[in-house]
């Protein structure tokens, strides 16, 4: 939230903020970052993962060129150099010792991330939005390293909305097409509008005849270069999507029916669906739409997320009754964009109200660094030449000077209007142009009004976390302590988690908590004859030994009573996860004949694995069988998955 309230209180935290993790690309995730980087106090170091890093970036992007006057394009460049990708799984430790945080797949969108912090050998998983069920191009909640976490903090905002099913959607959209109304649907540019497009290409790839007469479209400043990002990141995809590529060369991403579109005229006439930017419908491309669509009854008016600001608004209005917005915009000045080719007359006047884009410019202008803002110091030095080049081939000036003539001739003679026309549709030529727009702009209001009359419906389809999700993301990961973000109307999910699934530590997130109390874990100073004789061994990045002791608390003070007599050596443990499916599968590799019965892995009627009880986090199997050379390969293959400490 970039509203002035949050980024006073944000400001006050700055100097003592020293990471910062974006779990989603999405505007309410990334919407304060411009501000909070300009600021002198920031020097928090920020993580995400590559994909939310570029599709984050695009919702910047389409935010600028939406005619937001609060945001600068310099602010929005200076604050993503800043950010550092990591994959996932992919572990940084941080300089105080002992803490350790890594991105795990959410599994609502391309790159989207719960963070596994750990602290102290104890494990604290921030997954304000996941979604646990596989959708058509993304895998879900990676449960598998997340389990039994200290704390879990995950938002509730929408703990008692049930989500619809997709079907249903795309039955009610196809139903106004067949009645000759159109569907307008306001989206993020990102995020899971990413899975809707591929859902509703599927359908119109599946009913060719009943709909490939209408257009579908989606509508954005940044629309295309959104789409081909996404299709560049087939690494972060579902293994399913993997396989499809491998095999067909299928990229979900590359759209048949489905086009993108930056300009409001270039739309195809007559009933379709339109996916516009932005969500909230207060600017931009889908309030335009919605002004121009709300007036006919046949057309519907359908969100997808949850409403926010203008959206509100439009829900709550009965038919019949004429709503009203009044904005602030931006009036541009007469600005037109000129294209002077080298063999004009120098002498062309150019006026403050009319500027003219040099040829050299458009080649110039659009590289990788046009939009780099970093200021390096300069300074006069000897440009040292090679002699050969990189193949070892001499390097002769004449020769040299005579290719780069006829280079630039040929570079020359292929800018055409066409190549023009074709700059104009990047991101890079639309943001050069918006920032010489504004030196021009000023704000003027504006009011917008119409009668509504048109079906306008509200259905959760936003892969966030709804009732269902959130309950089973409890079920599976069992946290002993849980923290709620936003806790409106949560009373039910609290109770839920109490007498369901006995999660008695679950409480709303306040402005200051503790995660994990202080005396949860304790250091222990032992002497260095006991500390030589203990036996360390690596795990996950740490060094771990088990001693015997006791302890007591006196006066509100710890007091250790190490026991270091033979007799009191432990026994030891087995440290790792023993799955009895995956062993199952190692068994059977391996020529075993293995079976479950009455959750019991029985292996060749001879051998029999069970999970026993868990006793103080500490898991418990048993082995039973004859004696037998099988028994004891099975119990050498057991042992062998295991860390013995």
């Amino acid at each position: 939230n970039k509203d002035t309230e949050s980024l006073e209180t944000y400001y006050e935290l700055l100097p003592s903020i020293r990471y910062i993790l974006i779990s989603h690309p999405t505007l309410d995730y990334v919407g304060a970052l411009p501000f909070l980087a300009k600021h002198p106090s920031f020097r928090a170091q920020v993580y995400t993962t590559y994909p939310v890093h570029r599709m984050s970036q695009m919702v910047m992007y389409e935010l600028f060129l939406s005619s937001c006057e609060e945001l600068a394009l310099e602010d929005i460049n200076h604050a993503w150099e800043r950010i550092q990708t990591l994959k996932f799984s992919q572990k940084v430790h941080m300089k105080e010792k002992g803490i350790v945080f890594a991105p795990h797949r959410a599994g609502n969108n391309l790159g989207g991330a719960v963070w596994k912090i750990t602290n102290n050998m104890q494990d604290i998983l921030y997954a304000p939005c996941v979604n646990p069920h596989p959708s058509n191009h993304i895998q879900g909640l990676d449960f598998s390293s997340l389990e039994n976490p200290s704390v879990l903090i995950m938002d509730s905002l929408h703990a008692n909305e049930t989500q619809t099913l997709p079907g249903e959607v795309l039955e009610r959209i196809t139903q106004t097409l067949h009645k000759g109304g159109s569907v307008l649907i306001p989206v993020e540019v990102v995020g899971t509008t990413l899975e809707l497009l591929y859902m509703l290409e599927l359908l119109w790839e599946n009913n060719t005849e009943e709909l490939g007469g209408f257009p579908l479209a989606f509508i954005g400043h940044v629309a295309n270069s959104t789409i081909e990002f996404a299709r560049s990141f087939l690494e972060w995809m579902s293994e399913e999507a993997l396989a499809r590529f491998e095999g067909a060369r299928d990229n979900p991403f590359i759209f048949k029916y489905l086009t993108a579109y930056q300009d409001l005229e270039d739309l195809p006439p007559g009933p379709g669906v339109y996916l516009a930017t932005p969500i909230n419908v207060e600017k931009g491309f889908s309030q335009k739409l919605f002004f121009q669509m709300v007036s006919n009854p046949l057309n519907l008016i359908l969100f997808l997320s949850p409403p926010k600001g203008f959206s509100q608004t439009i829900l709550s209005t009965s038919k019949d009754q004429t709503i009203q917005l009044e904005v602030q915009e931006l009036q541009y000045g007469n600005y037109e964009f000129h294209y002077r080719s080298p063999s004009e007359e120098q002498s062309t006047e150019i006026s403050d109200t009319n500027p003219i884009i040099e040829e050299n410019e458009v080649q110039e202008s659009f590289g990788p660094r046009l939009f780099e803002t970093k200021q390096y110091p300069r300074f006069s030095v000897g440009e040292w030449k090679h002699d050969c080049d990189e193949y070892g081939e001499s390097m002769v000036d004449e020769e040299m000077e005579f290719w780069q003539e006829e280079h630039t001739e040929a570079t020359n003679t292929t800018i055409t209007a066409t190549t023009i026309k074709n700059y104009t549709q990047t991101v890079s030529f639309r943001l050069l142009e918006e920032v010489r727009r504004r030196r021009h702009a000023f704000k003027a209001p504006k009011s917008y009004s119409e009668v509504v009359r048109a079906s306008c419906e509200y259905s959760l389809l936003d892969y966030r976390a709804s009732s269902i999700s959130i309950r089973l993301t409890l079920a599976r990961l069992r946290p002993k302590k849980v923290l709620l973000i936003n806790p409106k109307n949560s009373m039910s999910l609290i109770n839920y988690a109490k007498n369901s699934l006995y999660l008695n530590d679950i409480q709303e997130m306040k402005e200051k908590c503790l995660l994990i109390p202080q005396m949860s874990v304790e250091p222990i100073k032992i002497a260095e004859e006991a500390y030589n004789d203990l036996k360390f061994l690596p795990v996950d990045g740490y060094e771990v030994a088990k001693i015997k002791g006791s302890v007591s608390l006196e006066e509100q003070q710890f007091t250790y009573k190490l026991d270091t007599s033979q007799e009191a050596r432990p026994k030891g443990l087995f440290l790792g996860n023993l799955a009895l499916g995956t062993l199952r599968d190692e068994l059977k590799e391996k020529g075993f004949k293995v079976e479950f019965r009455e959750g019991r892995l029985v292996i060749n009627e001879k051998v029999e694995v069970s999970k026993g009880r868990k006793v103080n986090g500490v898991q418990e199997y048993t082995i039973e069988g004859v004696a037998s050379q099988d028994f004891f390969e099975i119990r050498h293959l057991i042992y062998s998955t295991q860390l013995f400490v």
